[in-house]
Parts: C-alpha cells; structure tokens; sequence
C-alpha cells in the first residue's frame, strides 16, 4: 500500500514538474556577433529545411517582410528546400520558384529548423511543438559569417502560432 501512494506521488509530481518545462513562446537563446553589420538595407533570406515546413515559412516570410518594411530597401526569400520522405505535392505547388542572386543584396540570412520535438495532447495540456531556428547571417559579398542566432520556439498544436514573435526578434537582429 506505501509503495502505491509512492508511486502516485512521483507519478504526479513529475507530471505537474514536466508541464512546468513547456513554456509556450518564442525565446532567443544564442545570439553570436562575429562582425558588426555594416549596412543591412537590403535582406536576403535562405530557407533551407523540408519541404513539409513551407507553410510555416511563408507565414514567417510574409511577417518578416512586415517587420522590415520601413527600415530597408529589399527583403527577399529563397526557398531552398527537399525531403528525406515523399513530399506532398500540395506542399511543392506552394514553394515559390523565383530564385534572387546573393550579390545583389547586402547580406544573407539562412534559415533552418532543428531540434524538432512533438509532445501529444493529453488531459492537462493541448498538443506542443518545440524547436529551434537557425539563423546564420553573413555578407554577401565576401560569404564571412557576421551573425549566428537561435529562436527556441514553443507552439501549441501548430508551428506558426508564433510567427509574429519570431519575426519581431529576426527583424531586431537584423537591424541592430
């Protein structure tokens, strides 16, 4: 009988420690200045991660030309992007095909997810994405790494829930 109130007690206490850890948002948790940006008026960015992603990226890309609208002169994406697995062909129907040159830009900033995790939903809590995105910022004219950045992003039920938060700290990284 004690070792079934023991086993209800730490049962419990880790479920209610392991929600504690799922804090939803958007986190910059590395920021790496290598160089200082000279000029930053025009942004080209990379996007190279599955094909599955287009959707988030999109999104992210449509808020990030928001974001950096008034403070520079061009911003563009180039969605440079496959699968491991079968993509869905609705997914390769949305990729946008325009391709811009790297040198007309001043600088490049590669965009990729990692650390992907899925919890499922249960009782307590809905569904939870976690990941990380990777962003390499380098000028274009020499290809020399100015800035390295990781978001850590925490969703509910679907990545994009916060694309406005993501670009609000992509774009101050840029700028600054």
């Amino acid at each position: 009988m004690k070792k079934l109130y023991l086993f209800t007690i730490v049962l419990c206490s880790s479920l209610f420690s392991f929600s504690q850890d799922l804090e939803i948002g958007v986190k910059l948790i590395e920021n790496n200045t290598v160089k200082k940006v000279t000029s930053s008026k025009s942004v080209l960015f990379v996007i190279e991660d599955d094909t599955h992603y287009i959707h988030f990226y999109l999104d992210l890309a449509r808020k990030i030309k928001r974001k950096l609208r008034k403070s520079t002169s061009a911003v563009d994406f180039n969605y440079e992007m496959s699968s491991e697995f079968k993509p869905f062909e609705f997914d390769l129907k949305r990729i946008p095909n325009k391709k811009y040159d790297k040198l007309n830009y001043d600088i490049v900033c590669f965009l990729e997810t990692s650390n992907m995790k899925n919890f499922d939903a249960t009782k307590e809590r809905e569904r939870v994405i976690i990941f990380d995105l990777d962003l390499n910022i380098s000028e274009s004219s020499t290809n020399k790494t100015i800035e390295i950045a990781k978001l850590h992003i925490a969703a509910n039920n679907f990545i994009a829930d916060h694309n406005k938060e993501a670009a609000h700290l992509i774009s101050e990284i840029i700028i600054q």
